[in-house]
């Protein structure tokens, strides 16, 4: 998984001194997630290794009905000094749909 240090190098030296320092959002199975603003925005960086998924989600925020939370992704593509690959996304805040789902069979059985 990528490290915050891999993080703060990165967009300092992506976008020039126009991000702020990146705070951890967790990790997944293929990335790690940090957020941090810039230009008045909240968005997200993910660094991960499979540079396909991150393309997948570009035409997903792109194509995605309004009432789902699907962010949009504002760039993409190889980090030059590691092996990753990146996608700089709005943020979006929310719950993750499996999160809910836990929650709500949990609700459920609490019942019974």
């Amino acid at each position: 998984m990528a490290s915050l240090e891999t993080a703060a190098a990165f967009l300092a030296g992506r976008y020039a001194g126009r991000a702020s320092a990146p705070e951890p959002l967790g990790a997944g199975a293929w990335s790690t997630a940090f957020a941090f603003t810039m230009d008045d925005r909240e968005l997200v960086l993910r660094l991960g290794a499979f540079g396909e998924d991150f393309a997948k989600d570009a035409v997903m925020g792109e194509t995605a009905r309004v009432d789902l939370a699907v962010p949009r992704v504002i760039d993409v593509g190889e980090v030059s000094d590691a092996p990753l690959w990146f996608a700089v996304s709005e943020r979006k805040h929310g719950s993750f749909r499996s999160e809910e789902h836990t929650s709500e069979l949990q609700s459920h059985h609490d019942i019974v």
